[in-house]
């Protein structure tokens, strides 16, 4: 069975994107609305090997506990979705596809570009900002659903990895009501300081267009890492980051 890899780049296989984002192209990369998305992909959840054969959970589960296998969306030329597939992973072909990636998720606002010094003026009417001077910031912007349990796993693994975490201001922002917050955050536990809920106004000011975007910035709020989105790789580039800034 031939297979064609598609739309690796902006999406990991455990995630369905639901933000609600205007179909655009920019440098021959084309971003859809989370609704387009989900129609193109099955929304089953069951995983299959390249030959297209169901593969058992367990299993699944068992693959990747190391490094040897990733789980990609791919779709067959007579199939109309695109499907769980695990794959073995190849190292030097993922290097390659990280750098591409990088460009093509980067966060679509200018204030939240890597090199950039990460203003907190939108964060001023709800937290003292002058708290978070000289301290590293991880941005998570995030809301219910937008990832599976197991992307946000890898997240809560690399913050609890820091060895100076006093340095480290975790900062979870959802434009999303209290309730559903509280419900998303049930099912994905995720570590953070400050928890900025029914935030609407922040990811308007910071020009997120409601995307999950996370991001990091060293003690002098210098943007190291942006991305949105958190395939294997763009984790990889967040764990760097942090490691950078770790002080």
């Amino acid at each position: 069975m031939r297979t064609t890899l598609l739309l690796s780049l902006l999406i990991c296989a455990s995630t369905i994107v639901t933000a609600q984002t205007t179909q655009k192209t920019t440098s021959g990369i084309v971003t859809m609305n989370g609704a387009d998305l989900n129609k193109m992909m099955d929304q089953s959840g069951i995983v299959y090997d390249e030959e297209g054969n169901k593969v058992d959970s367990l299993k699944v589960a068992d693959m990747l506990k190391g490094e040897k296998y990733r789980i990609v969306l791919m779709k067959k030329n007579s199939d109309s979705l695109m499907r769980r597939v695990i794959q073995k992973r190849d190292l030097v072909k993922e290097a390659e596809q990280y750098e591409r990636t990088k460009i093509a998720l980067r966060p679509p606002s200018p204030l939240l570009q890597v090199g950039t010094t990460l203003s907190l003026d939108p964060l001023a009417k709800k937290t003292n900002t002058e708290a978070l001077t000289q301290k590293s910031i991880l941005m998570i912007f995030w809301y219910p659903g937008c990832f599976s349990t197991n992307n946000y796993d890898k997240v809560n693994e690399l913050i609890r990895s820091i060895k100076n975490p006093k340095g480290l201001e975790v900062l979870l922002i959802s434009h999303e009501t209290v309730n559903s917050v509280a419900d998303g955050l049930k099912k994905t536990p995720i570590f953070y300081n400050q928890l900025f809920i029914d935030a609407g106004a922040v990811t308007k000011a910071y020009q997120t267009e409601n995307m999950p975007i996370m991001l990091v910035a060293d003690q002098n709020h210098t943007i190291r890492f942006a991305s949105w989105g958190n395939p294997d790789s763009i984790i990889k580039g967040l764990k760097e980051a942090l490691l950078e800034v770790d002080k």
